[in-house]
């Protein structure tokens, strides 16, 4: 069940994200984010240091691994940010002002 909610989130993204304003998409993408984190660092405890090692009825507690999860999941988009939104942001003010945008620069 818990690897069926990270698609239906994302689903929901992708409906909701010409419909809904901006800061109801960034929560998703923290509800996101947050169960990707959980997914991820239960499946890999349980690959790890075996079944043992995760509470049979799911999380119990927001431990430091799950921060730190979280935290470079954080920092991952950020970078992602940086390397694909500023080049992109550069090609649409360069095609804009080759398409004749109306603006006339001196």
């Amino acid at each position: 069940m818990p690897g069926t909610s990270p698609p239906a989130i994302g689903s929901l993204w992708l409906y909701l994200a010409s419909e809904w304003h901006y800061l109801v998409n960034l929560s998703l993408y923290v509800i996101y984010g947050v169960f990707f984190t959980i997914l991820a660092v239960t499946s890999h405890r349980v690959i790890i240091r075996g079944a043992e090692s995760v509470p049979a009825y799911g999380l119990k507690r927001w431990s430091h691994r799950e921060f730190g999860f979280f935290g470079w999941i954080l920092a991952v988009y950020l970078v992602y940010l940086m390397v694909w939104m500023l080049p992109a942001t550069v090609m649409f003010a360069i095609t804009a002002n080759l398409a004749g945008s109306g603006t006339e620069y001196s």
